[in-house]
């Protein structure tokens, strides 16, 4: 949320608040089509599917009002079953399989790989939908970084730009990248990931030291 922001000065809207139905709303004797004012549903919505819903809206749309819950995910889906206030467990359909393509180690500073890592291991790992990939990969006992980094890293606080993987197959279940990752990874292909800020809601093949340009290691 922009700090600054006509969200932000309006004391409504939270960081953290999960937008949940767009209402149009027509100029008073404006409204030419039946579906100018019907809501639309956004829960769970990615990013592109958000603003498709306001770039479709008709030409008579002047103000749209916005509903958000403040709350976890597990809340907002209790909720959603009627259960509010009680727990919740997700159910069993929200697993994923995220498949491994573990290589046998890093890029030299060409960005290809040198012919003793030429070795590939292929992991299969469930987990929940929503899992951050660096601490399910770590977590498995799988490193996402090359080189030296493996013990200079950031810790996954996206400052180091190190822990790239490219997410071969299934990158549309997972979140759009910001304008920082893409950045850092602007040399490389669009599939390549920072894993400390991608998170998995469908099944990922993802694959681990995948070769990158010498560059990258100077920023």
């Amino acid at each position: 949320m922009e700090p600054m922001g006509s969200a932000s000065l309006s004391g409504v809207v939270e960081i953290g608040d999960q937008l949940c139905e767009l209402r149009p709303v027509a100029v008073l004797g404006s409204k030419t089509n039946d579906d100018d004012d019907v809501p639309i549903d956004l829960v769970g919505a990615s990013f592109d599917d958000v603003m498709g819903a306001f770039a479709n809206l008709g030409r008579e749309v002047r103000e749209v009002d916005l509903v958000f819950f403040r709350g976890t995910k597990d809340e907002l889906m209790g909720a959603l079953a009627g259960e509010t206030g009680k727990s919740f467990s997700p159910p069993a359909n929200e697993t994923i399989t995220i498949t491994v393509i573990q290589n046998g180690g890093g890029a030299n500073n060409n960005g290809r790989r040198s012919s003793s890592s030429s070795t590939t291991t292929t992991h299969v790992i469930k987990a929940r939908a929503g899992c951050n990939l660096r601490q399910i990969l770590t977590d498995n006992g799988i490193n996402v970084y090359q080189s030296v980094t493996r013990w200079t890293n950031c810790k996954g606080k996206q400052l180091c730009g190190t822990c790239i993987v490219n997410v071969s197959d299934g990158g549309e279940g997972t979140n759009r990248k910001s304008i920082d990752e893409a950045s850092t990874l602007r040399e490389n292909p669009d599939s390549y990931r920072l894993s400390c800020v991608t998170f998995a809601y469908g099944d990922v093949t993802v694959e681990t030291f995948p070769p990158v340009k010498a560059s990258q290691w100077t920023r």
